[in-house]
């Protein structure tokens, strides 16, 4: 399935597509680009492409399926976001915990291939004190890596 628009492009989420209007030119060229660079990761990667997902500001979110039937996420940031690399290096480092797992990096795109998550924490029925004891287990975990060690993100699928 494919993730555009009866015009042929990406629906957008609101504060992304008020973001890559205020990038001007490389923007505009962004949007274009868009179906591009998903069909070719896509294919690189094997994957099936869902619908875009909601929320996000600097990317455009799209859930995606491994040809083993894996729900995954797909996100591509905006221009001004790509060049970003420590994102995927704490992402490879982690190793999933304490934050999402990176299943593969395309430095060019700076697009991220990551394991989908449950449902958003503020919509399960928890009461709050779970919700908070949950945030804390994770951030612990988080905590724990080390950024100064360099991660391997080569060979990544």
């Amino acid at each position: 399935m494919s993730p555009r628009a009866g015009d042929g492009g990406p629906r957008l989420q609101p504060l992304t597509r008020g973001r890559v209007e205020r990038l001007g030119e490389a923007g505009r060229a962004w949007v274009a680009d868009l179906p591009r660079v998903l069909d070719e990761l896509a294919a690189r990667w094997d994957l099936t492409l869902g619908r875009g997902l909601p929320g996000g500001s600097a990317s455009y979110v799209v859930g995606v399926t491994t040809t083993a039937g894996e729900q995954r996420v797909l996100k591509v940031p905006t221009p001004d976001q790509a060049g970003e690399r420590q994102v995927p290096e704490v992402l490879a480092a982690a190793e999933g915990r304490g934050y999402v797992r990176l299943h593969a990096h395309d430095p060019v795109t700076g697009t991220l291939l990551l394991e989908r998550l449950g449902e958003q924490l503020e919509r399960t029925p928890l009461p709050p004190e779970d919700k908070i004891l949950l945030l804390a287990d994770t951030l612990l975990l988080a905590w724990r890596l080390d950024p100064a060690e360099p991660a391997d993100l080569s060979g990544r699928t």
